[in-house]
Order: structure tokens, then sequence, then C-alpha cells
């Protein structure tokens, strides 16, 4: 609806007040209560090119809560430079096998 069809309910004698509440009756803003719901990410190979960049946008990601980084060797510099990236979720980094494991019950539960 463009704003010309609010102004003609208004004059029209709709029961709106003013052009405000019109406004406010016939484009609701998509609040929610609810809160986002959580979601862990794990990039595995996170220090080759693809692995950095995708770990980047993952932390960008707002529906994102948890990022697990992991790789055989190199991981904690990765971890370290994308958790400097200010959102709210939480960056992680996993080296070698076993922490592969620790990565697994992690996103598990």
């Amino acid at each position: 609806m463009t704003m010309a069809l609010v102004r003609s309910v208004v004059r029209l004698g709709s029961g709106f007040g003013t052009p405000a509440t019109a406004v406010a009756f016939w484009f609701p803003r998509g609040f929610s209560a609810e809160a986002m719901p959580e979601q862990k990410v794990a990039i595995l190979g996170v220090t080759g090119g693809i692995g950095q960049l995708l770990s980047r946008l993952m932390k960008l990601n707002p529906l994102v809560s948890s990022l697990a980084l992991y790789d055989i060797a190199g991981t904690r510099g990765v971890a370290a430079d994308v958790s400097h990236i200010n959102t709210r979720s939480e960056v992680k980094g996993y080296e070698g096998d076993e922490q592969l494991v620790k990565l697994w019950k992690l996103l598990m539960w």
C-alpha cells in the first residue's frame, strides 16, 4: 500500500484518529517476543582460503550462536581473527585428532 491510499482511508473516516495510527494499522512491525534460536556451526578446514572466508561469513550471521573452527594445524590464529568480529556468536578453535572428538561432542549436545 502506498501512503496515498493510507491518506484516503484516513480521510474517509475509517476510525483512525491520525495518519500515524492508520500507518501503524496498515504496516505493522514484525517484532517477536521470542528469542532467536541458538545455532551451532562447525567449519572444518579453516586454515585454507575458503575456510577462512566461510568462517568470517558465518560469524556475521545473526542466527549463529556458537562457531567451532577445526583444522589439523593453525586453527588458533584463524579463531583469534574471527573472534575479533563484533557479533554475539562465540568462537572456539580446535586442532588435531583428539580435539575433533571434543568438537563432535560439543555439537551433539
